[in-house]
């Protein structure tokens, strides 16, 4: 039969599997609710398609962790192919190796992840793990799958314990005698007690926590994603601790049920990371526009489990690829009718959120016909109620009441004009006995009546109201409960009315039928004689006086009672008056009752005041939390890491029995790769020859050996170091400023080598190691932290003949430059961007003339390579990156001014023509804002050979291909440089072809507000200058004079 969707594998399976492993295979957990609603979440997600746009070509490629596969779609681990098909894994690694996506392998695969690799040797696979009682047991797992050339670990934390399969259970599910899970043989020994599965029971451990993840990142180099995330707590968790993917999973319904579909938790956790690791999702996929719809929401990739199964149940390894190749056409179709060329166009825009979770778009008949039924009652429930019926008026004895009118005869009634309503005949007259006539006001519609109500309100009511209370409270006024501290024998009587009204407590205790209820006198144990004299004079006067004294008695009884207004009070007292005394006392107050507020500011507080905390000795009695909280802190200043880990080291050998264990927790926060060798070297050895019984936790703790071996190999491989930044790497600094680096200076037509950085709360710039050479009309661009300047010229030259090809690495972390690779091909007014880990330097010119080739700089190999040129040579354009794609705007051509648009695809190494420029522009700037690509300033031909400055500014939308004007520039800039900070734009310096001199100004535009303002100057005016945004560590204490370097505003210039 020939296939046309999933749902025919599934059909075919169902039929030719037997029933224990049909049951095995589509079993979900207790009454299956959360496997169901996996498949009927997607299908209350509506697109919205966007209409004319060329998709004649579309490219379904993407990456996962670095690696190129060829639609967003793999397999998921599941276990025990052999059951579908003879050679199980092994056909489904070949199948998938065909199709070029990811293949997650099983820990329970009926295949040995040997025989696997034998079978598929160019696959690109990653390995699912659980970690067991047995470390030892998982352990030599990684290092087998490593060793094998899997490219990444899968762990799944989400099976403490298995889910209540009810099939699996009535069918006394194991494997088969000839099937075993052949990655245990010889490693787990035949167990005689009872199994899971055909697995010995009890090897998975329950007692799995965010610490195994650091011990298994210490096991290996391979990347670590988690899978069965679905709550962006968990989320951020996982980022914190350094994992480098996510994917979001319910274990196909198989755990918990009634959990989330993962569809719907998938914006959650997307919006959580926020770019930081990569997020995948499986669970509920059956066709391609289910894919779109997952990539849409944000999913890099998506992995199918059952129907993997399904398509091997049909045919093995040609079933699997069929099944993939099915879903890689339904996606290209899915894509091309969204209007979407490639995957880096799908985006959030697709999705019509108005439909999601739409209860009408998941209804089946039974939920028609209730909601049929409850409109029904609806209607009656807009019904007056019923009143009683009117008791008939009874007419008088002799008059009984008339009886029903014959039918008219022909003689006796007069014929009336057609066109008049025909009149009733007079009634007969009673001369004596006429029943009373119902009510005129029953019988005629009435208006409806003119409104009179007006609502008042007191402001002073509620204070009269509380003060009468606390006046009956004084003289026992209808008190009807006495409190009596847990402390002392004092009687506090109150109104049990007003007691639950504020708490929560009494509210429960007094509403819901306890038998305090009943009681006349209530003894409070917890509560002390202050705390409930406290709580008691807030209720009743929305008053407290709380000081240091009092403080804590108050806190435990507004928590124990659950006032949460006086908690609220108790915290920021807390958190206000922390001293280095007190410190200790209040973290552990904030602990015991888990106020995360106070927590935070204790955070803050020993990271401001870590060396009073160090001359006092009190950070000796910090909790782990809080001194771990310190070292990890970026804005930590005035410590070395060596420092640091002296401190670390202090805090731990003060009480090494009880705190050996918290090592790690402790070091892996110390910077370590920001160390000299020396240092390094120091560390390592400083505990040889002790032998206090656990203190040389550097040298036997394994976590704590791989911190200094992972420091060690990271200092080897300077040129790599911006693609392996880590928290242990980056700069230990919370403050970003506005570099400017380089340019030509009016006067002499000198090239600057300064490199400056700008201090917003001092209102001066501050100098930084200059650059090696001088340099004017160079790149820049910022990867992992690191800044890069590359090509430009060191002399003058308007013509661009003394153009170089050097490049050279900032590293803001030590103040320091690094020479890189040269280019091939000397450049200057040209764009450099970085791109997927990569720089790339696009068009300029040199001694020859305008240039049309485009380099790429490869970090690993520190080398420069040609790829795809631009269709013309271009200089004096301007570029920037939005959605993993390179924009370059205008420049000039063949001394033309140009207004095209550019745009550069990695993947592909393509380039494409979108939407014109409305103004035509060169040695402009471009930046990115949000989903916007804004271009400002540049100049442009003015008749045959002078030039003007160019005002108008404006911006792209990639999304649909347009250009929209925004504010123009108050004056004109050209050859500057622009950079973003907290979402504005800066344009420093340049050059003004209108007033014919290079300018020092600093522009900033809002794009909030559509507005420009002037905020500062450079230092001197200067052409060919280059700015950019960086996070940069300050030496704490007085800035000496040859770094503080003032340029206040000159107001007088225009």
């Amino acid at each position: 039969m020939a296939m046309v969707c999933l749902t025919d594998f599934e059909e075919y399976a169902k039929e030719h599997l037997s029933k224990a492993t049909w049951d095995y295979y589509a079993a979900g957990a207790d009454e299956c609710c959360t496997r169901d609603d996996n498949l009927l979440a997607y299908k209350r997600i509506r697109l919205r398609p966007r209409i004319l746009r060329d998709v004649s070509v579309s490219d379904t490629r993407t990456t996962v962790q670095g690696t190129e596969i060829s639609f967003p779609v793999g397999i998921a681990p599941t276990a025990f192919h052999c059951l579908a098909w003879h050679e199980g894994e092994i056909a489904t690694a070949r199948g998938t190796e065909a199709v070029n996506t990811c293949y997650i392998t099983s820990t329970y695969s009926t295949c040995s992840v040997e025989e696997i690799v034998a079978a598929a040797p160019n696959g690109y696979r990653w390995f699912q793990l659980y970690l067991y009682r047995d470390r030892k047991l998982s352990e030599s797992i990684v290092h087998r799958v490593e060793a094998l050339g899997y490219k990444a670990l899968v762990l799944t934390v989400d099976v403490p314990y298995t889910g209540k399969r009810r099939n699996d259970i009535r069918n006394q599910f194991k494997l088969p005698p000839h099937l075993k899970v052949k990655n245990f043989d010889g490693v787990i020994q035949e167990a005689a007690s009872s199994e899971e599965y055909g697995i010995p029971a009890n090897t998975l451990d329950p007692s799995i926590s965010w610490k195994d993840v650091y011990w298994l990142q210490s096991l290996t180099r391979l990347p670590i994603i988690i899978k069965g995330i679905l709550t962006k707590e968990d989320a951020e968790l996982a980022v914190e601790h350094g994992v480098q993917g996510i994917i979001v999973s319910n274990h196909g319904g198989r755990q918990l049920d009634g959990g989330p579909a993962t569809i719907d938790a998938l914006s959650e956790i997307v919006d959580t990371v926020q770019g930081r690791i990569e997020v995948y999702l499986d669970g509920g996929i059956r066709t391609g526009s289910d894919v779109l719809k997952a990539v849409a929401l944000g999913a890099k990739c998506v992995f199918i489990g059952r129907p993997a199964v399904w398509g091997l149940a049909y045919k093995g390894e040609e079933g699997v690829r069929e099944v993939l190749q099915i879903l890689n056409d339904e996606f290209r179709l899915s894509m091309a009718l969204s209007g979407c060329r490639n995957v880096a166009e799908i985006n959030r825009n697709l999705i019509q959120f108005s439909k999601l979770g739409s209860g009408e778009e998941k209804e089946s008949v039974q939920g028609r016909f209730h909601r049929r039924l409850s409109r029904l009652g609806s209607r009656g429930s807009l019904r007056e109620p019923p009143r009683p019926p009117p008791q008939p008026v009874q007419p008088p004895a002799t008059s009984p009441p008339p009886a029903p009118a014959p039918a008219p005869a022909p003689v006796d009634r007069p014929t009336l004009p057609a066109a008049k309503p025909p009149t009733p005949p007079a009634p007969v007259p009673k001369p004596l006995e006429l029943p009373p006539k119902p009510p005129e006001i029953s019988l005629k519609p009435s208006l409806p009546p003119r409104p009179l109500t007006r609502r008042f309100s007191s402001n002073e009511h509620g204070t009269t109201v509380l003060q009468g209370f606390e006046l009956f409270r004084g003289d026992e006024t209808l008190c009807d409960v006495i409190l009596v501290p847990g402390d002392s024998s004092d009687t506090f009587p109150v109104h049990r009315v007003i007691m639950a009204s504020a708490s929560d407590y009494f509210k429960a205790m007094f509403t819901g039928g306890m038998r305090e209820q009943e009681m006349r006198e209530i003894k409070l144990h917890g509560v002390s004689k202050t705390g409930l004299k406290n709580i008691i004079e807030f209720i009743y006067t929305s008053r407290l006086s709380l000081s240091m004294a009092n403080l804590q008695d108050t806190l435990e009884a507004a928590n124990f009672l659950q006032v949460l207004p006086v908690l609220g009070f108790c915290n920021e007292l807390l958190s206000t008056e922390i001293t280095i005394d007190n410190c200790v006392e209040v973290e552990r107050i904030a602990g015991d009752l888990l106020l995360e507020d106070v927590q935070a500011h204790i955070g803050k507080f020993v990271c401001q005041n870590l060396s009073a905390l160090l001359q006092s000795g009190r950070y000796l009695q910090l909790s782990e939390p809080s001194l771990a909280n310190a070292l990890a802190s970026d804005s930590l200043k005035g410590f070395s890491e060596m420092e640091l880990y002296r401190i670390a080291r202090s805090w731990l050998d003060h009480d090494p029995p009880t705190r050996r264990s918290a090592a790690y927790s402790l070091m892996r926060h110390v910077r370590f790769p920001l160390m000299t060798p020396t240092e390094l070297l120091e560390i390592s050895q400083e505990d040889e020859g002790r032998d206090d019984g656990g203190a040389a936790m550097m040298r036997s703790d394994t976590a704590c050996v791989n911190l200094l071996l992972e420091a060690s190999n990271y200092q080897m491989m300077p040129f790599l170091q911006p693609s392996l930044q880590t928290e242990r790497t980056r700069i230990r600094s919370d403050a970003t400023h506005l570099l400017a680096l380089g340019g030509v200076m009016r006067q002499q037509l000198v090239v600057s080598r300064e490199l400056r950085l700008y201090d917003e709360e001092i209102g001066h710039w501050r100098a930084l190691k200059p650059m090696e050479v001088p340099r004017y009309q160079h790149g820049v661009a910022l990867l992992g932290g690191f800044l890069y300047i590359v090509g430009g010229q060191s002399t003058y030259d308007t013509k661009g003949k003394t153009a170089v090809d050097s490049a050279y690495l900032y590293d803001p972390r030590f103040d320091r430059w690094l020479q890189v690779a040269s280019l091939n091909e000397k450049r200057t007014f040209f764009h450099l961007s970085t791109l997927k880990g990569k720089l790339y330097a696009v068009g300029g010119r040199n001694a020859s003339g305008e240039i049309d080739t485009v380099e790429c700089y490869n970090l690993r190999k520190n080398e420069w390579t040609f790829v795809s040129p631009m269709n013309d040579p271009h200089y004096g354009h301007a570029g920037t990156v939005h959605g993993n794609l390179m924009y370059v705007s205008g420049g000039i051509t063949r001394d033309t001014f140009q207004k095209e648009l550019l745009c550069y695809d990695p993947e592909t190494d393509t380039w494409s023509r979108r939407a014109d420029m409305m103004e035509l522009r060169g040695l402009h700037c471009m930046c990115t804002v949000g989903d916007r690509l804004y271009v400002m300033g540049g100049n442009h031909f003015r008749g045959s050979s002078d030039y003007d400055d160019v005002l108008n500014c404006e911006f792209y939308s990639p999304e649909v291909d347009q250009w929209t004007v925004v504010a123009a520039m108050p004056r004109g800039q050209s050859d500057v440089g622009v950079s973003v900070l907290q979402g504005q734009v800066y344009v420093v310096g340049g050059y003004s072809w209108n007033s014919r001199c290079m300018v020092d100004i600093v522009q900033r535009y809002d794009p909030e507000k559509d507005e420009w303002d002037r905020v500062f100057n450079v230092l001197e005016p200067l052409g060919g200058i280059r700015a950019c945004t960086m996070t940069v560590h300050l030496p704490e204490g007085a800035v000496d004079d040859g770094q503080m370097q003032e340029c206040p505003l000159d107001t007088t210039k225009n």
